[in-house]
């Protein structure tokens, strides 16, 4: 647009004056019409002619003299006419993009243009800001505007709106989408059955328990039936006195006070956690207590389970002792159903039945499969006569703050404990029988 070579000394060509002129001329009736689509139009046409304008005049503004007094007076409407058109500010302060945006569409006429936007349609809003910034070039159009005292200050931004289109989780949204959560988490199984279950229970408050366990006295075989003037016979019994002294089984565990209000179901889940790892020791631990050093008879010359167990019980029946139960993991008892399909031998058939929860009666003899019970090929018959759970303080689940350096941490302490133990009153009434080979157990 414009030559130096053959403009005038520090000012401008008659060309270029009348070529400024009418940029502002129109830009300046596009304005009073207040059409904004003519407003826009005027301004993107002849952005350009202006800008040129005034980044010359402000070059050459240092060096005019007295013979381009008459170019100045022309030069100084114009400006102001421009200053009028970008509405610049008296008071220069730095103003953030945000806060012009915010300003600029607070205005009537923006929110009329943010109304108008509709599908294939979008909007322009021009923001006035103090000092460069630096945007994309491809979203913003900078243009030149003129202070208080006629330099340039600031940049003139053009905004437009990406057309509207479909909106959709790929294009139109950043992280995740709202998650819905479960209300209870999937925790690890419990065991199905706990020993304590088929034990009878009694209290003990001081914690020391005390059964006086008969044991073998001098009792005769010969012959009862008195002579006359003979003596009878005499006979007496030996007792003695066994202990059970309670125990505490007892664990805690240790969690943040964070991690509770993070994951709100700990609270309601923490607890059965507790009791799933308190029955899996309690159920073991008695198991071994009925088994160590069982004399219960667990001889039998047959080969099956179904047989051996039949044995077992004719055993401990004919030690005058009731077969309570007969335990098994599940891994015999699956041996023990398949052996009854195999060989025929179906419910109703040689004094076996069932329920529907998976317990084998024989003879009424119910046998329970327990995942507690070791799956190496033994099955355990005894009599709840004489064995019990000693209990002082029942299982109990508290949580302390006041422990160790919980307070320095924001810590909190969950304890499960129960004060017991089993009394299994005699040996013998308890068998451990194999039912894997025909050796005596």
């Amino acid at each position: 647009m414009y030559d130096t070579a053959t403009e005038t000394k520090g000012g401008f060509t008659p060309e270029e004056k009348a070529e400024l002129k009418e940029a502002i001329g129109a830009v300046q009736t596009a304005l009073e019409t207040k059409n904004k689509e003519l407003i826009r139009t005027e301004l993107t046409e002849q952005l350009k002619t202006i800008n040129e304008g005034i980044a010359k005049f402000s070059t050459w503004q240092g060096e005019k003299d007295t013979a381009d007094q008459a170019n100045q007076k022309a030069l100084d409407e114009m400006i102001v006419k421009v200053k009028s058109i970008n509405v610049a500010s008296t008071n220069v302060k730095a103003r953030s993009f945000q806060t012009a945006m915010a300003e600029e569409l607070a205005k009537p006429e923006h929110q009329e243009g943010l109304k108008s936007i509709g599908k294939g349609k979008g909007a322009k809003y021009k923001i006035s800001l103090d000092g460069p910034i630096d945007m994309k070039a491809n979203q913003f159009e900078s243009i030149a505007t003129i202070g208080p005292d006629g330099k340039v200050i600031g940049n003139f931004n053009e905004v437009d709106t990406k057309t509207v289109g479909n909106l959709t989780l790929l294009n139109n949204l950043t992280g995740d989408s709202v998650a819905s959560y479960r209300s209870n988490p999937a925790l690890l199984p419990s065991q199905k059955i706990n020993f304590r279950d088929i034990l009878p229970s009694v209290q003990s408050p001081t914690g020391l328990y005390i059964t006086f366990v008969e044991s073998a006295g001098e009792v005769t075989t010969a012959d009862w039936r008195q002579t006359e003037g003979s003596a009878k016979n005499q006979i007496d019994f030996d007792m003695s006195e066994a202990k059970t002294v309670n125990k505490f089984i007892a664990a805690f565990c240790r969690f943040s006070k964070q991690a509770i209000r993070s994951l709100p179901f700990l609270q309601n889940t923490l607890p059965r956690q507790l009791l799933r790892e308190f029955y899996k020791y309690e159920n073991r631990y008695f198991y071994d207590v009925m088994a160590t050093g069982a004399t219960g008879s667990g001889t039998s010359a047959n080969t099956m389970h179904i047989k051996r167990i039949n044995d077992f019980i004719g055993n401990q029946r004919n030690a005058n002792f009731n077969a309570s139960y007969v335990l098994v993991s599940h891994i015999q008892w699956a041996e023990i159903m398949n052996e009854l399909i195999t060989n025929g031998n179906y419910f109703a058939a040689g004094g076996v039945s069932g329920t529907a929860q998976g317990v084998i009666n024989f003879s009424g003899v119910p046998v329970i499969p327990a995942s507690w019970v070791p799956s190496n090929d033994v099955a355990m018959v005894f009599d709840t006569d004489f064995v019990e759970r000693v209990e002082v303080e029942g299982v109990a689940v508290e949580f302390f703050e006041q422990d160790s350096d919980n307070v320095q941490k924001n810590l909190i302490t969950a304890r499960i404990e129960c004060y017991e133990e089993l009394n299994r009153m005699l040996a013998s009434s308890v068998i451990l029988g194999d039912l894997g080979d025909t050796s005596t157990s």
